[in-house]
């Protein structure tokens, strides 16, 4: 049987399983200071700064089993995306705070947004595949 996803069935699979890891440990972080009284944007960007540094290092050596060594410009380049994925996840808490001011709801959106972001940028521009 033919693979439909080809070569991307095994990394979005790896993917997903990075993913679960990098948002548990964001929503954790999320749902603890929260809970001690930060405000959910700051919150987000916490949780966000946590999965970029461990999203990094999991990708890199998990998800698309990089034979090279992790160097400075593949960082900046993770960075970039980083930035970009903090501007549109944080967007869309906001948007999904004014429109139903469910957090839980309004994190998974931003963290929907995200991941999409940084498979398809990160899978092209950082990692070179």
């Amino acid at each position: 049987m033919i693979n439909p996803l080809g070569q991307w069935g095994p990394q979005l699979t790896r993917f997903a399983i990075t993913g679960a890891v990098l948002g548990s440990a964001d929503l954790a972080l999320f749902v603890s200071l929260v809970a001690v009284g930060v405000a959910y944007e700051w919150a987000n960007v916490a949780g966000l700064v946590l999965g970029y540094a461990l999203g990094f290092v999991l990708h890199h050596s998990f998800t698309f089993r990089c034979h090279h060594s992790m160097c400075r410009q593949s960082a900046q380049k993770y960075l970039a995306i980083f930035l970009l994925s903090l501007a549109l996840g944080s967007g869309v808490l906001q948007l999904v705070l004014a429109l139903s001011a469910v957090p839980l709801m309004a994190k998974g959106a931003s963290m929907a947004t995200v991941a999409l972001t940084n498979f398809l940028l990160g899978r092209r521009f950082v990692f070179g595949l």
